[in-house]
């Protein structure tokens, strides 16, 4: 959308809804108007792949759902309600702001969300793993030159909502909420049956802003493989918290921090029947 109005929203309603290699469903504020809304309903919904966009395979474009905001009003929110959600080889769902609005929030009802890998690359500065994230970040250099964007953004990275039987993130694969800028990180609420974190990652994170809380309620909740659920502040913001209710937690060779640079660091509230943490598992709030 460019100009002062409302951009219209994105309804998106099938039994079998796949974006394969670089294909793409977006929402781009580009004008001054309030943000608009992406509604995905479906049985299954797939965000596969990446798509090499020049010869040397240095620059992809992923399969994507995203929703954008590059000025000042806020950007919509991202809403899928799915039986099955797939995001794999670098696949991802989006809401992020490059200026001063506040990023959407994401909501996803699913009976399974499956969030996996990373794009082709064997450069490993350029490699990008699938994820659902809700962000506000440093606009690129062209942004910057042809949008006259402050150089770092303001707003508030939003919030993600993820109610599921069935969680898995793994190789590499991530949920989480970041805030490149000076504004503060959303929370992540996560609501499910079992949660299996396999080199998976769940994080809110900041630069210099308020660190977003993590709150997980799950039957159970397994991280292996060097997987981590972390709520990291920048600067002089506080860490946020994490809140985990489970009846069994397993960690091996994964983390669970709370953590602030110069801000008070978070607490971490574990209330679980069952608890088993490996020798080189870490849990820490500093």
């Amino acid at each position: 959308m460019i100009g002062s109005g409302k951009a219209g929203d994105i309804l998106v309603s099938g039994e079998k809804i796949s974006l394969h290699n670089g294909g793409l469903l977006i929402l781009q504020n580009l004008g001054q108007g309030e943000g608009a809304e992406i509604t995905v309903n479906a049985d299954l919904v797939e965000v596969l792949g990446a798509i090499a966009i020049n010869q040397e395979k240095t620059q992809f474009l992923r399969s994507s759902i995203s929703n954008t905001n590059f000025f000042s009003q806020n950007s919509g929110n991202v809403s899928i309600f799915v039986d099955t959600l797939r995001l794999d080889s670098g696949g991802s769902i989006l809401s992020t702001t490059d200026g001063s609005g506040n990023a959407g929030n994401i909501v996803i009802k699913a009976n399974s969300v499956e969030i996996s890998g990373q794009t082709a690359s064997s450069n490993s500065d350029i490699i990008q793993f699938s994820q659902i994230s809700s962000s506000a970040n440093l606009p690129i250099p062209l942004l910057l030159e042809i949008f006259d964007l402050p150089p770092i953004p303001s707003g508030d990275s939003g919030s993600v909502e993820l109610t599921t039987n069935n969680l898995i993130i793994s190789d590499g694969g991530f949920v989480s909420v970041v805030n490149e800028g000076t504004g503060n990180a959303g929370n992540i609420n996560i609501n499910a049956d079992k949660i299996n974190l396999d080199g998976g990652n769940i994080s809110a994170t900041t630069v210099s802003g308020q660190g977003g809380n993590i709150n997980i309620n799950a039957q159970d909740i397994s991280l292996i493989n060097n997987s981590s659920i972390s709520a990291t502040a920048g600067g002089i913001g506080d860490g946020g918290n994490i809140v985990i209710d489970s009846d069994s937690l397993l960690s091996k060779d994964s983390t669970i921090k709370a953590d602030a640079v110069k801000g008070n660091g978070g607490n971490i509230l574990i209330n679980t029947e069952v608890f088993l943490v490996s020798s080189d598992s870490e849990i820490t709030a500093t």
